[in-house]
Formats: C-alpha cells, structure tokens, sequence
C-alpha cells in the first residue's frame, strides 16, 4: 500500500501589519503556499524540512522583524496530503471584488447568480501573494476598477500571482507589465496568465522598478507592497506616470497614511481618495499635470 505523503503545516498568529512579511519571508526560503485565517496564516512547507531546524530558523526570522514579533505565536503538526489538499481548497473560495470582478480557484464552478458582466479572474494558490481573499489586494482592485479605462496602460509593481495585472487586462488596460524580483513569483503568474488566456495581453518581467526604461510612462501604476518598499520608490513611482496619471498605494494600514501621503507632494503627486477595510488602506494617488 503507498503510505500518504506527509506535509509540515506551520501556522503562526501575528499582528495583521507583519501577515504579509511573514508570508513572503517563508514563502521565500521555501514554502509551498499560505493563507491567512482570521489572525493566523497557514504556512505548507516540504516533507523534507526538519521541524527542529524549522523551529530554529523561525527565532532567527522572528529576531529579524524587530518591533511586534513578540507578539507572534507559532506552532507546527504534520499534516496528511489529503488533509492538506482539502484545507487549501476549502480556504479558497469565490469572491466578488468590487462590481464584477470574480476571483476564484481553477477547481471553483462559476458561482450561482454570476453574470455576464462579471469578470472572471482565475487564480491558482502558489508561492506568490495575491489570491484575492487579503484586504489589501482587494482594496487595489476596486481603485483598479474606479480607474481604469480601455486603452489605459498599466504597470503592476510587485505583480505577485498576476491577479492585478490580470485584472487591469481584463478592464481593458492595454499595454500592462507586470513587473517583479521574485522570479517564482513570475512563474506563477505566468501561470495564472495562462488560466485567464491573458498570456498575449500582459508582459511579465523579472527586475525591480529600475528595470524599467527611463521613458517608460503610464497611466495607471499598482503597488500593493509595503511601506518600508513604497517610501523608497515615490520617486520612481512618480516618474512612471504619465501626467494626471493615477497610482494606487496599497499595502499599507492606517498608521502609515500620514508618512506616506505627506512625502508625496515632494515628487508632484497628490492624494485623492483613500479606501479602507479593516485597518488596511489602499491611497489613490495622481500624478500632478
């Protein structure tokens, strides 16, 4: 008989700002996938890791966050694939971003009472943020869809899964990049292209802003990164603008709004609305004509 495969589920309680750099962190040395639950993620990792070394690595990780990891619990089991394999796609569940813009699982059926101005957006759970269940992602979605406009050109920064690059095709963006360091990050949302046979609408590229050519303008830039990410780029960001251009700053919460809003000015761009859900905001940004 052959004897189930065995994952080591890791599962950690944190503070909502350190969700995100938790998961990318481990996703980074090696992951397989998380999601978040409330105010716990859940972290798959390869039978082959030892839960001592496991252990050990994450007290090292956790000195490196410096302020609010203390307060971070974790605790580790192995998992049966079956189990796993059901816990993941349970998790992942349909939903309607905005007006119409449908995220779900490749393993989801269109859900009753669809219609058919909803967009679908296909988006296989890997080892990349972005799944369209964390209020952030949602929030850049919906100032995505208040935005943008047909024949519009996009630029994804941190692309992740591809989901808002995907979306800005599916409104009618065009041309859109999708620009991110990580390359697995681009694989999977190679992938995801593929799901959404968007692989002719959006260019992917591996590099970081600078990566861009110095002429390169557009109308609408994403950024769902971080704070300690988005401060350092303003400028960058700015520049890629085309002018009266709208950039979307998300990935941030509400005690960082000031810090950011007040930089903006200093390289011609200016707040314009701010959504919010929970304590995560996104900031609409405008580049000044």
């Amino acid at each position: 008989m052959v004897r189930e495969q065995r994952w080591l589920r890791l599962t950690l309680r944190a503070p909502s700002p350190l969700m995100e750099t938790l998961s990318d962190l481990l996703l980074e040395h090696g992951a397989l996938g998380s999601w978040q639950e409330g105010s716990a993620v859940h972290v798959y990792l390869p039978p082959e890791f030892n839960p001592l070394e496991v252990h050990s690595c994450l007290r090292r990780l956790l000195q490196c966050l410096g302020s609010g990891a203390e307060e971070i619990e974790f605790e580790l089991h192995w998992e049966e694939e079956r189990d796993w394999q059901s816990a993941w796609k349970a998790h992942f569940r349909p939903v309607l971003v905005g007006r119409r813009l449908l995220v779900r699982a490749p393993w989801h059926e269109v859900p009753k009472g669809a219609t058919d101005r909803d967009l679908p957006i296909v988006i296989q759970p890997g080892q990349a943020f972005g799944t369209g269940t964390h209020p952030s992602t949602q929030l850049t979605l919906e100032a995505l869809e208040q935005h943008a406009r047909p024949g519009m050109s996009a630029l994804d920064l941190g692309t992740g899964s591809g989901i808002l690059a995907i979306a800005a095709a599916k409104l009618g963006c065009a041309p859109v990049i999708g620009l991110d360091i990580d390359p697995v990050a681009i694989e999977n949302a190679r992938e995801n292209l593929r799901l959404n046979r968007a692989e002719g609408q959006v260019r992917l590229v591996v590099g970081s802003i600078d990566a861009l050519a110095s002429g390169a303008r557009f109308d609408i830039l994403l950024a769902n990164l971080q704070r300690q990410i988005l401060l350092p780029i303003l400028d960058d960001i700015a520049t890629h603008l085309n002018a009266n251009g709208v950039a979307v700053l998300a990935g941030l919460i509400e005690t960082e709004e000031e810090e950011i809003t007040s930089e903006m000015p200093r390289f011609g761009l200016r707040s314009e609305d701010c959504l919010r859900r929970e304590e995560w905001i996104a900031i609409v940004a405008r580049r000044r004509v």
